[in-house]
């Protein structure tokens, strides 16, 4: 045997023993332990199948295949291959216990271990002589075989509760979602009674949180109930004066009137939020200027057209946007910006 070959020997077999360490570590620890067991079972596995993959076209280039037992070795390997992983998802699937789960845990090792030792037979000379090939090379072939077949007829039952737990959790999903969306509609439904029991003498401030919730109902509700408000005009130019984010978005929303107090107020806003700079050359960082200058495109909008001349902060908002790098969503923004004009 070469050094190479042993080389590979001695790798297969380290390989090997991986598989059946990890195999018996697979249900024994917490999550995270169990999780990497699995994947180190794989891995070794799928190591250990290319080392012998390797380990076999050599003793097949020196002749450790003879009357035609390289074909049948070949079907076997696949074989084993197939055997084994179907070993592996049902042990990784779920804690097989009793003699089900030893047979199981032996065949995901048995298997590649007999294959190394079918290459190391047909790559020693002295094991080709003192062994007969009908049980050094077929006789180890045929083990292969036995052992690799022995998954399969676990598969049926591996596949029934398979489908069973995908349906009990597909069941489960749709009663969190029904749950869900019995709670958001209740959820709403309180919301909009809160919001129609808003007396008019009401402060803006008592609807403008609800201005950004999820639920367009809501929304809605809460813009419509504001424009009802007897106070809002002094209540905008108050918070507007406080340079109150929320009410410089929901200008357009409270049938307000644009007064020189309202336009001097949300231009200086304005101009705050136009002197915005990306902090590197990211696309990603875009989303500030999503966050600090789009949801006010339509504030500069209204602005214009009852008077407010804010073309020079719409102006700085777009050299502002076209300081972040080029992207889609950049473009989405600047194209905002220019058709206020």
């Amino acid at each position: 045997m070469s050094a190479f070959a042993a080389i590979l020997v001695i790798v297969a077999a380290f390989l090997t023993i991986g598989v059946a360490a990890n195999v018996e570590q697979l249900h024994a620890s917490d999550a995270a332990g169990n999780g990497l067991a699995d994947a180190f079972a794989w891995f070794f596995a799928i190591a250990a199948w290319l080392v012998l993959a390797v380990l076999l076209l050599v003793c097949g280039g020196r002749g450790g295949f003879p009357n035609y037992s390289g074909i049948v070795m070949l079907f076997t390997f696949v074989l084993a291959i197939m055997g084994q992983v179907t070993a592996l998802q049902i042990l990784t699937a779920s804690k097989v216990a009793g003699g089900e789960g030893i047979i199981l845990r032996i065949a995901t090792w048995a298997a590649p271990a007999l294959v190394l030792v079918r290459a190391v037979w047909g790559l020693l000379p002295i094991a080709r002589t003192s062994v007969p090939s009908v049980v050094g090379s077929f006789g180890l072939i045929v083990l292969v075989v036995l052992v690799s077949v022995i998954p399969f007829p676990f598969r049926p039952q591996y596949a029934a509760d398979r489908a069973a737990a995908e349906a009990n959790a597909a069941a489960m999903r749709l009663e969190s979602a029904k749950a869900s969306k019995a709670q958001d509609e209740q959820r709403t439904q309180e919301t909009l009674a809160r919001i129609a029991a808003l007396p008019p003498g009401s402060s803006l401030f008592a609807v403008i949180p609800y201005c950004v919730d999820p639920q367009p109902a809501i929304r809605d509700a809460a813009r419509a109930k504001g424009r009802t408000f007897v106070k809002r005009q002094a209540d905008a130019e108050a918070f507007l004066a406080e340079n109150h984010d929320a009410t410089l978005r929901e200008l357009p929303n409270f049938d307000l009137a644009a007064t020189p107090v309202v336009c001097a107020s949300a231009r200086k806003a304005l101009a705050a939020k136009a002197a915005l700079q990306p902090f590197d050359n990211d696309p990603v960082r875009i989303e500030d200027a999503e966050r600090d200058i789009a949801p006010y495109i339509d504030t500069m909008r209204w602005l214009l057209a009852h008077g407010c001349d804010c073309k020079p902060e719409i102006t700085a908002s777009e050299t502002a946007v076209a300081r972040f790098a080029a992207s889609p969503r950049r473009e989405t923004i600047l194209t905002a910006l220019a058709s206020i004009r």
